[in-house]
């Protein structure tokens, strides 16, 4: 009783406010509709039209500033000045500009021709990408030669109805120093209309109509194709003269095209053409009567319909709820915890249902948690304990390895100590002795210069190699793959490798196994820093005999193999070359000297471009 007494409460409060906002604003489309349509319409063609004469004008300028462009183009100045030189002179030049001709219809595909003719209509330079000759003479040659004007556009339609575009500049005597300027002849660029027929064919509405007309009223462009090259009655082009530019749709009949009624939009453009856009009336306001006719049948289902409507909702949604879950709360103060409520809903009723089964299903386990504490706490307590002691062995054995890093960075702090320390005190010694010492010979400076650059290139390389070997432990350091010629990368190779190893009297070689790439993808930098630093520990490790560089080309990928009568490492020793900060032995470190880095950082880069580095070796 209580809920039915709700529900028709919420019907009388809600009922009028939903009717009377839906009565009004029934009535008020159906007495507007008509407006809005045509004020739609309006907005509609109105963009139209200027979309698509913002797009002329764009084209046409474009063309325009191609042509002013050309006018003035080097060559064609260059040009100018062979026309009266022997035959030689003139027909290489012509061939230039012939070139550049060529190279702007590349660039701007709907150029079919490119002419450049005196006053009397005499072609000096002509180009056509359908390979035609040049044209005896244009249409339009004598409104060219009596316009005052500079560049000028003439659009003439051929006998199919198909119309071409003509884009005409003046080109002067490169003469500054005459008062008025020598006419010398015209640029003409013929130019394929695909934009104008385009902003034609496009249409905001089905059956519409597009023209472009002459300031006589003769069709150049149309959508509707059989128009072209038609000339509009005399009235008919009055009545478009004096509607264009208004601003709005003008209702017309044009009696020259389908003595239709229609809803007319014009602009005039700046060069005298109209620009004309036109749909059938009926066609366009057909839509607005159906609006009307479908709102009003709206109107009345819904004034009928949605009283009952309102009552379902609200029954379903809000008041059935509500006496679900009373009842659900009414069994679970009776302590009964089985209850639970249809949570399948994703508004607020079904979030509230399921907060109440997660009330319900914690109040279940706590008390299942008290009862399983109460009857098994001193088996948790024992399994406590026991994670408690593998908590405590993980521990130690962290600390282990901690202490096991911080020896391994200790060792490897004191390594750089001395090997930066070392090349830093014979910088400083020598430079402290060329400051103080004036009377040193110059062989002796050299040779401490010498000294100081060789410390200071094993500083750089000490820094460097801590710097790439931190990129790749923190994944920071990129490969840029790229070609590579083989022959240049050994090339430069062999060119730092073999002064160390005649200065050392070693016999250095690059040996090829052919048949070999020219070039190979990947990361010419990186590659030369890998063979550089395995090739410099060869030379170095070698007190005598040979180092040799042998390459070949198999399964897509290019093996080198470095070989040298070196003093060799153990197998013991090789495990741990390629660790960081390592080297064979300190009595190694001592005698050679180095960071323990370069093999590291070397195995790591070849890894990054897909490859890798092995070691075998012989000790003695």
């Amino acid at each position: 009783m209580k809920t039915s007494k709700l529900s028709i409460r919420l019907l009388w409060y809600i009922t009028p406010v939903v009717i009377l906002p839906l009565l009004f604003l029934g009535g008020f489309t159906l007495t507007n509709v008509t407006s809005s349509s045509e004020q739609q319409a309006q907005l509609i063609v109105s963009r139209f039209v200027e979309q698509q004469q913002n797009k002329v004008f764009h084209s046409l300028n474009v063309y325009h500033s191609t042509t002013e462009l050309l006018s003035t183009s080097p060559v064609l100045q260059n040009f100018l000045h062979q026309i009266d030189r022997p035959n030689t002179y003139y027909t290489a030049h012509l061939g230039a500009l012939l070139d550049v001709f060529s190279s702007y219809t590349e660039a701007y595909p709907d150029i079919l021709s490119i002419n450049f003719i005196s006053s009397t209509q005499q072609s000096y330079a002509y180009f056509s990408t359908t390979l035609q000759s040049a044209p005896q003479q244009y249409p339009f040659f004598e409104q060219l030669l009596t316009s005052s004007l500079r560049r000028q556009q003439f659009m003439v339609q051929e006998d199919n109805g198909e119309t071409t575009l003509y884009f005409a500049q003046k080109v002067f005597a490169p003469d500054y120093h005459l008062e008025r300027p020598v006419l010398l002849g015209h640029i003409i660029v013929r130019v394929q209309p695909t934009v104008l027929n385009t902003a034609i064919l496009e249409a905001p509405y089905n059956n519409t109509l597009n023209l472009l007309l002459t300031e006589q009223g003769k069709v150049l462009f149309s959508s509707n194709h059989a128009l072209l090259g038609k000339t509009l009655s005399k009235q008919d082009l009055e009545a478009i003269d004096l509607w264009a530019d208004n601003g709005r749709l003008n209702e017309i009949v044009l009696e020259s095209v389908d003595n239709t009624e229609r809803m007319l939009y014009g602009v005039q453009m700046p060069d005298g053409h109209y620009f004309v856009t036109s749909i059938p009336k009926k066609m366009l306001y057909q839509a607005g009567k159906v609006i009307s006719l479908i709102t009003a049948l709206i109107v009345l289902i819904s004034i009928v319909t949605l009283p009952v409507l309102i009552f379902i909702v609200v029954r379903n949604l809000l008041l059935n709820p509500i006496e679900q879950l009373g009842a659900a709360s009414h069994r679970v103060g009776a302590n009964d915890l089985a209850v639970r409520l249809d949570d399948k809903r994703t508004d607020e009723v079904g979030q509230l249902f399921s907060d109440f089964n997660n009330m319900v299903n914690k109040i279940y386990r706590t008390q299942g948690e008290l009862k399983e504490y109460k009857d098994t706490l001193e088996q948790r307590v024992e399994e406590r304990t026991l994670e408690l002691e593998k908590t405590n062995k993980a521990l130690e054995l962290a600390i282990e390895q901690a202490e096991q890093a911080n020896q391994l960075k200790s060792r490897f702090l004191a390594n750089m100590s001395h090997e930066i320390r070392t090349p830093l005190t014979a910088i400083m010694g020598f430079t402290e002795q060329l400051l103080e010492n004036n009377q040193i010979d110059d062989d002796k400076v050299q040779h401490q210069l010498a000294t100081v650059l060789r410390n200071s290139r094993h500083l750089l390389e000490l820094i460097n190699n801590i710097l790439d070997l931190s990129k790749i432990e923190a994944e920071k350091l990129a490969v840029n793959r790229e070609p590579v010629s083989l022959y240049e990368l050994f090339d430069d190779l062999n060119s730092i490798v073999e002064p160390q190893a005649q200065q050392k009297q070693l016999e250095f070689a690059i040996n090829y196994q052919f048949p070999l790439p020219k070039y190979i993808n990947s990361d010419q930098t990186r590659i030369k820093q890998i063979l550089l630093n395995i090739l410099t520990n060869a030379v170095k490790f070698t007190a005598k005999g040979q180092v040799h560089l042998d390459v070949s080309y198999h399964d897509d990928m290019i093996e080198c193999v470095v070989s040298d009568t070196g003093i060799g490492i153990s197998d013991q020793e090789l495990t741990r070359i390629f660790k960081p900060f390592e080297q064979a032995d300190t009595t190694t470190t001592r005698r050679f000297g180095g960071s323990g880095l370069g093999l590291c950082i070397a195995k790591n880069l070849a890894q990054l471009l897909g490859g890798d580095v092995r070691a075998h070796s012989q000790q003695g």
